[in-house]
């Protein structure tokens, strides 16, 4: 089997400008590659193991694999046609077959992307095992159908500045190279999850005078960002979750510099300058029934 692990994101600022004529809205963001990953493998359907050629004709089969931790109902995922990976796997080719498995170690609806990034990973995994020969610009478009973060992950880049859906993307980069996040991460999921689409309902959408995200961003000033680098959904979701709005609390009194909800939620992240106040954060959240994930990104 070819076998490739699916990342997750966060967003570093997030505006909802306006509503769109298609029922979706502009946005703009910084998508945020990390290291909190499911893994996505890729075979032969069931009664083709032993052959030799990988493109079977015949169904697809998503399979999400259970891994050691107990069993956690914000880690499953949808089966059949409502899996983000079957409808990606479907658009790429209708009529082959194969077995994909899924690991899932990102909490779903939490706005990590998680659901995005397995779909990207198994458009690229395919496009391999069945010899298709597919671009990166094509399978970018093709990831975009199945769902607008989806193309970040497709084009596979380490921080991207994203906008109208989410899907329109440049490489964000810091003086021509690659962004690197100057700080330790702490992405902490409480145990609740929020609906993008009700999450949209609620936020105001605002297009007039606002601060330049990416500029905001490369400024690397904490007390900027915490003035200025915003996500539109935070006070609607805060205000309605209190266990996020908690999490995101004990971030900051773990001495975060930043402290931000992910995308729509409920996940929240913080920055950290130094080693042991990061350990002590994750620690805290841990404790009070998070799921985490610290590094660097």
């Amino acid at each position: 089997m070819l076998r490739k692990a699916a990342p997750a994101k966060i967003n570093l600022g997030l505006h909802v400008l306006r509503k769109r004529s298609d029922g979706y809205h502009d946005i703009e963001t910084v998508f945020l590659r990390i290291g909190w990953a499911d893994e996505v493998a890729v075979g032969p359907p069931a009664g083709h193991r032993e052959a030799g050629a990988s493109a079977f004709s015949g169904p697809l089969q998503v399979i999400p694999v259970e891994d050691a931790s107990p069993a956690n109902r914000l880690l499953q995922v949808p089966p059949g046609v409502d899996n983000l990976v079957y409808r990606a796997a479907r658009c790429l080719d209708p009529d082959k077959g194969a077995c994909v498995e899924l690991r899932k170690h990102i909490p779903v609806g939490a706005g990590l992307g998680g659901g995005s990034s397995d779909a990207a990973t198994v458009l690229h995994l395919l496009n391999d095992w069945w010899g298709l020969g597919r671009s990166r610009k094509e399978l970018i478009n093709m990831a975009a159908s199945v769902g607008a973060d989806a193309a970040f992950f497709a084009a596979g880049d380490a921080a991207a500045f994203g906008t109208e859906r989410g899907d329109m993307l440049k490489p964000f980069l810091q003086d021509g190279t690659p962004y690197v996040f100057p700080y330790l991460l702490v992405v902490a999921a409480p145990p609740v999850q929020v609906s993008t689409a009700g999450a949209y309902a609620l936020v105001q959408p605002n297009d007039r005078n606002r601060p330049d995200l990416c500029e905001v961003l490369l400024s690397g000033d904490p007390e900027r960002w915490r003035a200025e680098l915003t996500n539109d959904f935070e006070r609607v979701i805060l205000s309605r979750y209190p266990r996020i709005a908690a999490a995101k609390t004990a971030l900051e009194e773990t001495g975060a510099v930043y402290a931000s909800l992910s995308g729509s939620g409920s996940a929240v992240y913080g920055a950290f300058e130094g080693e042991a106040q990061a350990r002590e954060a994750e620690n805290t959240l841990r404790q009070s029934g998070c799921r985490t994930w610290r590094g660097r990104a």
